[in-house]
């Protein structure tokens, strides 16, 4: 299979993808009551992010590229390498 680089219509792009690219002054959809993290988390996977908009915590998966819910980010912050998308980065 050939290096996707070398297709004609492949263009670089130092520009951030997914998640990543929200600021804390960009809106990012989320559910107040859903992903709203009100204790003091955190969690040593990698992939791990926690943000402030509008003084709301939210918790970031970045492999996923996705807010975590509140139950996801607890999971995250206690079995996180147990965590099916921190093994499919790192294995």
């Amino acid at each position: 299979m050939g290096e996707y680089t070398t297709c004609n219509l492949y263009r670089p792009t130092d520009e951030k993808e997914g998640i990543e690219k929200f600021e804390a002054d960009t809106v990012v959809g989320f559910y107040k009551e859903v992903n709203s993290i009100t204790e003091d988390i955190s969690s040593e996977c990698p992939f791990f992010k926690l943000i402030d908009i509008d003084n709301v915590k939210l918790a970031i998966c970045k492999v996923e590229n996705r807010v975590l819910t509140k139950s996801q980010a607890s999971l995250c912050n206690k079995n996180w390498r147990d965590c099916p998308f921190y093994n499919r980065e790192v294995f």
